[in-house]
């Protein structure tokens, strides 16, 4: 919700319906040359446990989520991230 909205703001209209978020199979690795997971305490462990033969291929920001910081908070954050991967991929 928070994310849906801020990603409107942004004049940016996500396609498709809206969904929630779904555990992820270790083919939803192979075809992606960049994964990104967000708040690394929490998903490098998971991400370890399930799938290490692909751990390393994760690169980890670290952006708290709502039980801890406000999305006022974290968004800003997200968006900085987001930029400075777009710039690096230019």
């Amino acid at each position: 919700m928070f994310a849906d909205d801020r990603l409107r703001a942004n004049g940016i209209v996500p396609e498709g319906a809206a969904r929630y978020p779904q555990p992820c199979a270790l083919a939803d690795f192979d075809g992606a040359d960049l994964v990104i997971a967000l708040k690394e305490a929490e998903h490098r462990p998971l991400i370890e446990r399930r799938f290490p033969e692909v751990a390393d291929r994760v690169t980890y920001w670290h952006v708290h989520d709502i039980d801890v910081a406000h999305p006022a908070v974290a968004l800003p954050m997200i968006d900085d991230l987001v930029r400075g991967l777009v710039w690096s991929l230019r």
